[in-house]
């Protein structure tokens, strides 16, 4: 993938680009990204929320939004 993205969240702008190596569609349920510079992995759980699983400490909405923005771009 590599392409940068940008999203909003909390009025600051924030840069990522989808890491997986591995084709992202609506099977996927783990996405690295590279966030500001930082690793980040999230990934979906039991009820469909996207949630961090490694990576530096990030807000819980600011995961949820990224989860989302990619799932929309990717048409997960």
């Amino acid at each position: 993938m590599g392409l940068p993205f940008r999203i909003t969240f909390d009025n600051k702008d924030h840069v990522y680009r989808v890491l997986n190596t591995d084709r992202v569609d609506h099977n996927t349920t783990q996405l690295e990204l590279m966030l500001d510079g930082n690793k980040l992995v999230i990934e979906k759980n039991d009820k469909n929320c996207w949630v961090q699983k490694d990576g530096e400490p990030c807000p819980p909405g600011l995961v949820e939004s990224l989860g989302r923005s990619v799932s929309l771009r990717m048409r997960m």
